[in-house]
């Protein structure tokens, strides 16, 4: 069960504080170069920092979208959420990227239709919606650094799509697997959670690890699984 902490409510769970002019360039050199140059008006007291703990609903479906984040720590999970009440994962949002839900939400004013989750603990920079809307009327590489991130989360989408409609259960299961081997084989994974990552419900997930389990390519235990022929599961990868 997800929690339903809306970041913008501002929350106990998030954190969100004010950012002195040196820690702002020195977060965007690190993680959005092109926009140092791209938002010279933008004064410090425009930009909050934003922390939250893993497994935090950072903005929720029926939402207002009120900030543009630009995440510079952790990773971020956007869902979509079907009449039966299964998620399935859409895209992540990693150091470095904006979310396109939230730009497509704040150039609509649009609400959420989707939710994103905290997968770990996650640090961003915070635009408030005049701002962006600002930076976006009056910086041309603010604009290309907004439509290019538009662009290729579009991208991602589609070849997710492509995957779910085109593509074997056993396959996108063995890829999810193997992308979240930590190195040891040993995955805290729960089944409901690969099945938001593979596209399918949690019972379809549950007899695939079983068939998986009885041939030999992993072991099953309660929340973990332990990869055991990580050839046989990159052979049904392809």
């Amino acid at each position: 069960m997800r929690s339903k902490i809306v970041c913008y409510a501002l929350k106990s769970t998030i954190m969100r504080k004010p950012m002195p002019q040196d820690l702002i360039h020195s977060r965007l050199q690190t993680h959005f170069p092109v926009l140092c140059d791209a938002l010279p008006d933008l004064p410090a007291s425009a930009y909050q920092l934003i922390n939250a703990p893993a497994n935090t609903t950072i903005f929720d479906i029926g939402g207002e979208c009120e900030q543009f984040l630009l995440l510079t720590k952790g990773s971020v999970a956007v869902k979509m959420l079907a009449k039966s009440g299964k998620s399935i994962l859409l895209y992540r949002v990693k150091p470095g990227q904006s979310c396109i839900i939230t730009t497509s939400c704040l150039l609509g004013s649009a609400h959420y239709p989707t939710f994103g989750e905290s997968e770990t603990d996650i640090e961003a920079l915070s635009i408030p919606h005049q701002a962006f809307s600002r930076a976006l009327n009056l910086s041309g590489e603010f604009r290309q650094f907004v439509f290019d991130g538009l662009g290729q989360r579009l991208a991602d989408v589609m070849q997710r799509l492509e995957l779910v409609n085109f593509t074997s259960i056993d396959s996108r299961l063995a890829t999810a697997l193997l992308v979240r081997n930590p190195g040891s084989g040993q995955l805290q994974i729960t089944h409901e959670t690969l099945a938001e990552e593979v596209g399918t419900a949690r019972e379809v997930i549950s007899r695939h690890l079983k068939k998986m389990e009885i041939k030999g390519l992993l072991k099953l235990g309660r929340g973990t699984v332990k990869l055991e022929d990580l050839n046989k599961l990159q052979a049904l990868c392809e």
